[in-house]
């Protein structure tokens, strides 16, 4: 049920992938990763409210978590309180290891507040990443279009083609790349 869930959010089903993920937590109601998953596709339905309970209850079942904290800070992006998203998105780096979403993120919400310089710090030392360890192309193409730099944007969404990159197929209904979607390269892609 859940990894069907993902697929129907990757179709832009959010309904039906909403009912998936929460049958998949009823086999499994401590899941961490089935609770915010409901809460993710809460924010993708546009119902924050809702989404950012169903996150501050993850948090409750692990407060260390830095998928829970990522999560959470991406719907305060999607509501434009990018200064609770950047605390979020802070809190969540250290938690989560080497995963470069969160750092990602946090360059995406620094873009979307204005906050360029911090913005290209951030976007400097993923793209030196890169250079060692995968940093899905998606996430720098991203943060270029929050920059305004739609050309730069779209030849990372290239190499993401190229790559095969897992994130491609959710840059249809993610509302980080949201930017992306009215450029008409971006449909070619």
């Amino acid at each position: 049920y859940q990894m069907y869930s993902y697929y129907l959010t990757a179709m832009g089903r959010f309904d039906e992938s909403l009912a998936h993920m929460r049958r998949a937590l009823e086999f499994d109601p401590t899941s961490l990763s089935k609770v915010l998953g409901v809460g993710e596709i809460l924010n993708y339905l546009g119902r924050t409210d809702e989404a950012i309970k169903q996150h501050q209850t993850g948090l409750e079942i692990d407060p260390n978590s830095g998928f829970a904290h990522w999560a959470l800070g991406n719907v305060y992006v999607q509501r434009r309180m990018y200064d609770d998203a950047i605390a979020e998105y802070k809190k969540s780096i250290p938690l989560s290891g080497s995963s470069p979403d969160e750092t990602a993120t946090l360059a995406f919400a620094y873009a979307k507040s204005g906050k360029r310089k911090e913005t290209l710090e951030v976007l400097e030392e993923l793209k030196k990443r890169s250079e060692r360890s995968y940093v899905p192309p998606t996430l720098i193409a991203a943060i270029y279009a929050a920059l305004g730099e739609q050309n730069e944007a779209l030849k990372w969404l290239n190499k993401a083609f190229q790559q095969r990159d897992g994130v491609l197929p959710f840059t249809k209904v993610d509302p980080m790349f949201e930017d992306l979607r009215s450029d008409p390269t971006y449909a070619e892609v």
